[in-house]
């Protein structure tokens, strides 16, 4: 990479930081104005901890139960900022500011394509759906942070052979890959165990790992032999973080997500088809045609990507799709090296499965709360749609040079302002004004407590 492509990658990053943080942390305590129920809970929760209460799974008296890894990152933001209701807003903003640079860092290493990482995290900074799970005060941000770090880590973990002379390369040729460091292994299994304290989905989304190296010791059994034992220390650690939070689940009667699954399970299993198609067709559903019904979440039915997103998103799945049956094409080809071909290939693996496993607990249990329970989709529905962006600038550019590559990012780049702009108007000029959301939004922090939480007052 050239100085001059460095410094233009350097500003366009720090840009589309500036945008992705000024969507979230922009007016925040104003729109909306005040608290939900919901939310409220997850104030008084982080001021149990700042009170010495230090719980591995909350249970309330009310019977609903959360994961409490958000909560102690408010209870942190509070001894920053206060003991404010702002303060839960404000933890939900830095984690959704902290995705975007986490996405950004796995994509550079695991593809080292820094226009594919600079799209992915442009759509997703501007996107409707990051901005609303960004602002309001609930743990679902949580998980894709903790999951896209554990995943940057563990890619961290271990580094790909560079090419030797194509030219000498047999046909059966498959790049290698050794251990880079243990200590990366180690930290991902940390974070992915921590993932698990963040919301019911991550139940089922650190299941993503083995699957992905199953699929090595399918497509690239010789990085597996490499590097197995990183991942059989990633999963160990993940284990031990979790165990607290697992044996607590074990003891308590079968529901939410795990009662779900298995009332999904029994459907299949009784060989009832026709709802198990609904859930199906409903959890493919939110991303195209229809979405979220809550309007505490988000504009009622409102699908995840727009009419145009959504063409680029399944350009890119079919692209991605391609580059898994015939992942060395390019390669032999001429059109690119057998590493960077590796990288890309692996990187596609790692977003489909995201984006299926991800999508299993809307499958389950309907589009109802997607706008949640589907999080763990953000980061591969925001990167298909840039594979297929940028597999378009390349032929543009073989075809018609690099005028024509520079048109498409710039006509990308305009996209993405309108939809910033669409954005705005929806989030701040509609949906914060609607009178369903004025009435679900209508707790200040001492009259929450007050009713919700007697005894609680600051």
């Amino acid at each position: 990479m050239d100085r001059t492509s460095r410094h233009i990658e350097t500003v366009l990053y720090i840009l589309v930081l500036l945008v992705g943080a000024a969507l979230r942390f922009g007016a925040i305590d104003q729109a909306p104005g005040d608290l939900s129920a919901e939310e409220v809970q997850h104030v008084q929760d982080a001021l149990h901890i700042l009170d010495g209460d230090l719980p591995v799974y909350i249970e309330a008296d009310d019977g609903v139960t959360r994961e409490p890894l958000y909560a102690y990152a408010t209870a942190l933001m509070m001894l920053i900022v206060g003991r404010t209701a702002v303060a839960a807003r404000l933890t939900s903003a830095f984690f959704g500011t902290i995705l975007l640079a986490l996405i950004y860092l796995w994509i550079r290493l695991s593809t080292q394509n820094r226009w594919l990482a600079l799209a992915t995290i442009a759509a997703l900074a501007v996107s409707p759906w990051g901005v609303w799970t960004s602002r309001l005060a609930l743990r679902a941000i949580t998980l894709p942070v903790l999951y896209m770090a554990a995943a940057a880590a563990l890619r961290r973990g271990f580094r790909v052979e560079e090419d030797v002379e194509d030219d000498f390369l047999p046909l059966e040729y498959r790049p290698q890959a050794e251990i880079e460091g243990w200590i990366w292994f180690a930290l991902a299994g940390i974070l992915l165990g921590l993932s698990i304290y963040t919301s019911p989905s991550a139940r089922i989304m650190w299941m993503v790992f083995p699957a992905f190296y199953l699929f090595l010791s399918l497509d690239q059994p010789r990085v597996l032999r490499r590097t197995w034992s990183g991942l059989a220390l990633t999963l160990a650690i993940a284990a031990l973080v979790s165990l607290p939070l697992v044996l607590t689940l074990f003891r308590r009667p079968v529901s939410g997500i795990e009662g779900q699954a298995l009332h999904f399970l029994g459907l299949i299993s009784r060989g009832e088809t026709e709802p198990v198609r609904n859930a199906v067709r409903a959890g493919l559903g939110i991303i195209t045609f229809r979405g979220d019904n809550l309007v505490a979440y988000t504009l009622p039915g409102k699908p995840l990507l727009g009419p145009l997103f959504s063409l680029l998103f399944y350009i890119g799945i079919s692209l991605a799709i391609v580059s898994l049956i015939m992942p060395y094409r390019p390669a032999r080809q001429g059109r690119s090296k057998y590493d960077d071909t590796f990288r890309i290939t692996t990187a596609n693996a790692f977003m489909l499965l995201t984006l299926i496993v991800g999508l299993v607990p809307v499958m389950i249990s309907g589009t109802a709360r997607s706008t949640l329970q589907a999080i763990g989709i953000q980061p591969a529905l925001y990167y298909f749609p840039a594979l297929a962006v940028v597999w378009m600038t390349d032929w543009a550019r073989q075809r018609v040079g690099p005028t024509g590559e520079t048109a498409l990012w710039v006509a990308y780049g305009v996209v993405l302002i309108v939809i910033a702009a669409f954005t705005v108007h929806h989030y701040f000029g509609i949906w914060a004004h609607l009178p369903e959301v004025l009435e679900i939004y209508r707790f200040s922090l001492t009259d929450a407590l007050t009713r919700l939480a007697p005894g609680l007052l600051l």
